[in-house]
C-alpha cells in the first residue's frame, strides 16, 4: 500500500510540474483576429509595443488595465475599450511567446542534430551542451508557465466585454 501511495504522489507531482499551458480562450482569439486587421493603426502600434514590453514578464490583467488608463495616447477611451485593448495586448503577448517557443524548440532540435552528426567525444563539449539544453528547457518551461497564466488572465478579462465586442471593434477603428 505504501508503494502504491508513493507511486501516486510521484505521478501527481510529475503531472503538476509538466503541466500543459492552458489554451487561449477561443473567444479571445476570435476577438483578436476580428479586431487587429481593422483597428486604428496607432492603436495597433500601442498594442504591439505594449505586448513586446510584457515579454518575459508575468501579466496581471488588472495591473495592465490600470497602466492603460494612465497611457496618454488612450486618454478619453471608455473603460470597456481599455479592457478590450488589454485583451488584445495579452493575446498579442501570448502569440509572441508562441513564436519564442517555436524558435527555441527549433534551435534545440538543430543543436541536437548537429551534435549527433559531429559525434564529438570531448566531455567538456557534452557538459556544455547539456548545460545549454538544461537552460533552454528551463526557459521553455518558464514561457509555458507564463502562457498558461496569461490564458487565465485573458479568460477573466474577456468576460468583461462579452456582449459588446463588435461595438468595441467599431469604436477602435
Amino acid at each position: 500500500m505504501r508503494t502504491f501511495l508513493l507511486f501516486l504522489s510521484i505521478v501527481f507531482a510529475h503531472q503538476s510540474f509538466a503541466q500543459v499551458p492552458a489554451a487561449m480562450p477561443p473567444d479571445a482569439d476570435a476577438f483578436y483576429k476580428n479586431a487587429m486587421p481593422i483597428i486604428n493603426p496607432q492603436l495597433k502600434n500601442v498594442i504591439i509595443k505594449s505586448a513586446s514590453i510584457l515579454k518575459n514578464q508575468q501579466v496581471n490583467g488588472d495591473s495592465l488595465i490600470k497602466a492603460l488608463h494612465s497611457n496618454l495616447s488612450l486618454k478619453g477611451m471608455s473603460d470597456e475599450n481599455i479592457v478590450a485593448i488589454s485583451t488584445l495586448i495579452m493575446v498579442q503577448a501570448s502569440k509572441d511567446a508562441d513564436e519564442d517557443l517555436k524558435k527555441m524548440v527549433l534551435s534545440m532540435k538543430g543543436r541536437n542534430e548537429t551534435e549527433k552528426v559531429s559525434n564529438t567525444k570531448g566531455t567538456d563539449k557534452k557538459e556544455s551542451s547539456q548545460e545549454i539544453n538544461d537552460r533552454k528547457q528551463l526557459m521553455l518551461q518558464m514561457i509555458m508557465n507564463r502562457k498558461s497564466k496569461m490564458a487565465e488572465e485573458i479568460s477573466l478579462v474577456i468576460k468583461e466585454i462579452y456582449g459588446n465586442r463588435e461595438n468595441i471593434i467599431n469604436n477602435l477603428k
